[in-house]
This record gives structure tokens, C-alpha cells and sequence, in this order.
């Protein structure tokens, strides 16, 4: 019993450790949490959605949905072959040519009126901080850096971990309006709250390769 205890400890403690990485970010406070707290989609202490989205399946409980996912073997939670996908050589593309290739999920890349735009790229091959856990399905991961073409535009949506690897220049934007101006050498010397925040979420900082806008 007290071993299974202590190894119960030591779960919660290295769980909450690890949570506790840049990489995951941090809950707001002071000035940011009150700005938050003006937004009309902010009731009962969190943000709502404008349309009703569970995070489970009506009639699962939470209990029930960690037991299938622990202990049940679902055949159909995994594609029986490769995803069917078409790679599009965006190195060699026409100047004139106007392109949209949807990479999955929220990352695109984009060709309009000669401009080149990267919005969100994830091109690691896994959604996840730990490398070898929620690994992309065979088919979707058929980018990688070495795909992508200098880039005149990157948007980045939810960190700044990419950002340190291609761009030149760092555009930060808060309510829709640019707020500051910088490099990806002088971010982490910024004092603006809005960059302080997305800094503070980052794992590392280091240069390279396009201009950019968050």
C-alpha cells in the first residue's frame, strides 16, 4: 500500500513538473487576466464557445472515457493504410501561380499574388511536446523543413518555437493591431506584456530565414 502510494506521489510530482515547462505556457494574471475577463466570450471563469462543444461524447463520462482509452482495443483508431495525400513541390512553383496546400489541422501553406505565406507549421511529424507520442498518421507527414520555400509571410498562432527557426522579423499582434516590431535575438529582451507573453511560452530563441508575423 505505501509503495503504491509513493508511486502515486511521484506520478502527481513529475506531472506537475513537467506541465510546468515554457513549452506549455502559463495561466494569465494581473492585466492580461482583467482584459480577459472584459471579453463578452468570458463567463464563470473561462472563455465560452459560441456554439456548444462537449469535450466528451454525450452520455461518457470522464472515468469511462480514460478507462477506453487505457484499457480498450479499438481497431478504427488508427487508418488501416496511408492517408491518401498528393505533395506538392512548393519549391518549384510558378510565380503567378496562386496556391493553397493544406499541410492538417491549422497549418497551410500559401501562394497569393506572388507572396509566399506559412501559417502554423507543424512539420515534426508529431503534435506533442514528447516526440514519440501523438505521432502524425502515415500520409500526413510528408513535409518537412526542407520542403518549404523562403517565405515572405509566417503566422504563428500558438508559440514562438518555429519562429526562432525561419524568420528574420518578428511581428507581434494583439486585438488585431501590431504592437511591437522586432527580431527573433531581441525578443526575449522585450518588455511589451503581449511579446512577454509569448516569450515566456517558448522553449528557446534563435534566428534564421523569413519575415514574420504572429
Amino acid at each position: 500500500m505505501i509503495t503504491l502510494l509513493v508511486v502515486l506521489v511521484l506520478l502527481v510530482i513529475t506531472f506537475r513538473v513537467f506541465t510546468r515547462r515554457p513549452v506549455f505556457g502559463r495561466a494569465p494574471s494581473g492585466a492580461r487576466l482583467e482584459q480577459i475577463k472584459n471579453s463578452p466570450n468570458y463567463k464563470n471563469g473561462q472563455f465560452q464557445n459560441l456554439h456548444p462543444t462537449p469535450n466528451l461524447t454525450e452520455g461518457v463520462s470522464f472515468f469511462r472515457a480514460m478507462k477506453d482509452f487505457a484499457l480498450e482495443k479499438n481497431e478504427r483508431t488508427k487508418p488501416a493504410t496511408s492517408i491518401p495525400s498528393q505533395k506538392t513541390d512548393l519549391l518549384n512553383l510558378a510565380p503567378d501561380a496562386n496556391v493553397l496546400v493544406w499541410f492538417g489541422h491549422s497549418s497551410y501553406f500559401i501562394q497569393i499574388d506572388g507572396k509566399k505565406i506559412l501559417v502554423d507549421p507543424v512539420l515534426s511529424g508529431a503534435a506533442s511536446p514528447l516526440s514519440f507520442t501523438t505521432r502524425a498518421f502515415k500520409g500526413k507527414d510528408r513535409y518537412t523543413t526542407n520542403d518549404i520555400p523562403e517565405t515572405d509571410y509566417l503566422f504563428i498562432s500558438h508559440d514562438l518555437n518555429f519562429i526562432s527557426l525561419f524568420a528574420q522579423e518578428v511581428v507581434v499582434m494583439e486585438n488585431g493591431r501590431i504592437v511591437e516590431r522586432t527580431t527573433p535575438e531581441k525578443l526575449a529582451e522585450s518588455t511589451h506584456p503581449a511579446t512577454r507573453e509569448l516569450v515566456e511560452a517558448a522553449e528557446r530563441l534563435h534566428a534564421p530565414g523569413v519575415e514574420a508575423a504572429v
